[in-house]
């Protein structure tokens, strides 16, 4: 039971987007690389709002050793791959359920996989004074695996 709850900072809708970015850094020059706003938060659809970045990032991103970034966001519930030298989404799918946390890679015979685990609920509403409340639709929990495809490794060399 909550007795007290504070809506501080839950509330990014008062300032203007981008609410959350991905950020590349070339620690050699001491530079931003490049800067694009992390997904669509499904809170501004109404308005038509783009670009907007998620209002609530509870994840990380993993690097392929193919030159992917992928990550995955919880207000949407979609997986996205980032081209790590420009920042530019290169794929994305829908999850099932929002996904939170950091997805893993490993290798078997070359290829290169994604699994990861999508078990929380998308936000849809702006995040409101209180502890969330249950879902109308219940929440598809899973684990996901995704393969790279074998010719990008191959490419990669």
């Amino acid at each position: 039971i909550f007795r007290y709850w504070s809506g501080y900072g839950l509330q990014p809708s008062i300032i203007r987007p981008p609410w959350t970015v991905m950020t590349a850094y070339d620690l050699n020059r001491g530079v931003i690389k490049w800067q694009v706003p992390l997904g669509n938060a499904p809170q501004g659809a109404s308005e038509n709002l783009k670009g907007t970045g998620i209002m609530m990032s509870r994840n990380g991103p993993v690097v392929t050793a193919t030159g992917l970034i992928f990550i995955a966001t919880k207000d949407e519930g979609k997986l996205r791959a980032y081209d790590e030298e420009n920042g530019k989404v290169v794929w994305e799918t829908d999850l099932p359920a929002a996904s939170e946390g950091v997805p893993a890679v490993y290798e078997v015979d070359g290829r290169e996989y994604i699994v990861l685990c999508a078990a929380s609920a998308k936000q849809t509403d702006i995040p409101r004074d209180g502890p969330e409340q249950q879902p109308a639709q219940p929440v598809h929990r899973s684990y996901i695996a995704f393969a790279l495809p074998k010719d990008r490794a191959a490419n990669q060399k």
